[in-house]
């Protein structure tokens, strides 16, 4: 059915890509979908077979080969997933950041207990 058949047959079932959880993008973010061609929609259409992807888990045979052109494409995006923010690492920054802060809070409270 291609592309834009399937975002036909997801719009007739009531999803589309804000239904799936992914919101348009930003202008900046739309100009660079629209310069490799691609559109909102499209990419709605990619990210919510995505998603249900994942929440089929184990139930889905990654090797068969019907998954092989899916395996091609996302292997050779392989090296922007490093470039992705990791949110256990933010959240380790921002625990150690917050807890340096309580600590010269502290600090200065008792400084100024001294005096």
């Amino acid at each position: 059915t291609g592309a834009r058949g399937h975002a036909a047959e997801l719009e007739g079932e009531g999803q589309s890509g804000a239904a799936c959880g992914g919101e348009q993008g930003s202008a900046a973010g739309d100009a660079g979908l629209e310069a490799a061609g691609v559109a909102p929609e499209e990419l709605a259409v990619c990210v919510s077979v995505l998603e249900r992807l994942h929440r089929a888990g184990a139930r889905v045979d990654w090797r068969a080969a019907e998954l092989r052109g899916l395996r091609k494409a996302l292997a050779q995006h392989s090296g922007i997933w490093g470039q992705l923010p990791q949110k256990d690492t933010i959240d380790a920054k921002q625990r150690s950041k917050d807890e340096k802060n309580r600590k010269r809070e502290r600090r200065q409270r008792q400084v100024e207990a001294d005096r």
